[in-house]
């Protein structure tokens, strides 16, 4: 035999399951930020890192007056007290076109995730 008759040795296909990929997002803090230039337009899920703030600008989806959400927590000891602040930690579908112009203000950072 020249071992091409031969079948007792096959080779059984391999299939490999790979994990979807994780989606991850970029985190922005304080700053003034421009559709197009230091973010992709898109729709993204707004979730609060750290700190508290608020998020605002001329965004062409929200009309006037724009948009405006406070995000995060903060908590500050005053004497033998703590005062905690919250607000909400995500927000989600935030529609943003190129040309767009936002704001993150005070100590907050957001990550926005593709949606």
């Amino acid at each position: 035999m020249n071992g091409l008759d031969d079948q007792s040795h096959v080779e059984t296909p391999v299939s490999i399951e790979s994990s979807p990929p994780e989606v991850s997002g970029i985190v922005l803090g304080p700053g003034t930020y421009t559709v197009g230039q230091d973010i992709d337009a898109g729709t993204y899920d707004c979730v609060a890192v750290s700190g508290l703030g608020v998020i605002r600008g001329d965004i062409k989806a929200y009309g006037d007056p724009g948009f405006i959400q406070t995000m995060g927590s903060a908590s500050a000891a005053i004497d033998d007290a703590t005062v905690s602040i919250e607000s909400v930690s995500a927000y989600s579908n935030l529609t943003l076109e190129t040309g767009d112009v936002f704001y993150i203000e005070m100590s907050l950072s957001v990550e926005f995730i593709p949606s």
